[in-house]
């Protein structure tokens, strides 16, 4: 649901409205077009509850979203399961933001086991009343199958919250790229996960500057866990 045609109407929202950059003081553009006229859902009372349908679980789910927080502690958003009116919600996920890059865009996954048969799932957000408060969300989506390991990415939607450590212009850069490279000696012609020439990967070309290192790094809005191994599939070439 990215909110361009309005709400799906089996969602309830309540506390939260469906606004854009040009109503709203932040963000300033919604995450799926990266327009001022582009939609999302901005949380506009202290407290509220953006909650899904009831969901048959056959097998496990996963719940994708964009979220951005601005202000400290107080501004948090959490995703909450309920399996009948008088269940007491449990917490699957939670943040505020003391604890990501504020004032950005920041994706987040948190999969749905099967044993949480015929949930609903909430989006439950809180804030303060500062002058940079903020919670808001966008591109909500349920989607079959299990949300990947955190840290992990294909590149094929996104960099999955990761980005360049060093803004610097003089520096090179990471960027997304699919097919050939610039370089007239690209070896690169389809990614690894896809195997086409329409998948994404990641690219440091030196033909971007004159430069001679480029750093990547990630932040996630939760900690990571990594098993003593990162594994990066790696391809590289340079001119004869």
């Amino acid at each position: 649901m990215d909110f361009e045609s309005g709400m799906d109407s089996r969602w309830k929202m309540s506390g939260w409205e469906v606004t854009n950059g040009k109503s709203a003081t932040q963000p300033h553009r919604d995450h799926t077009t990266g327009a001022g006229v582009g939609s999302f859902a901005l949380l506009r009372r202290s407290d509220g509850d953006f909650s899904s349908p009831s969901l048959k679980m056959t097998q496990p789910r996963c719940l994708k979203f964009w979220h951005y927080l601005s202000g400290t502690s107080a501004e948090q958003l959490e995703i909450r399961n309920t399996q009948s009116a008088s269940t007491k919600p449990g917490t699957l996920w939670r943040i505020d933001a003391s604890q990501v890059p504020q004032s950005r865009w920041l994706s987040a996954s948190v999969t749905l086991d099967k044993s949480l048969n015929n949930i609903i799932v909430t989006l439950a957000g809180s804030r303060s009343d500062g002058p940079s408060s903020v919670v808001a969300v966008d591109d909500v989506v349920v989607e079959d199958g299990a949300c990947p390991p955190p840290g992990s990415c294909d590149l094929e939607d996104d960099l999955c919250n990761w980005r360049n450590a060093d803004l610097n212009p003089d520096m090179m850069h990471w960027y997304q790229n699919s097919g050939r490279t610039s370089a007239w000696n690209s070896t690169v012609l389809k990614d690894h996960t896809k195997d086409t020439k329409e998948g994404k990967y990641l690219v440091l070309d030196a033909e971007d500057s004159s430069a001679k290192k480029g750093r990547c790094s990630g932040k996630r809005a939760s900690p990571l866990y990594f098993s003593g191994l990162l594994r990066v599939l790696l391809s590289h070439g340079h001119e004869r």
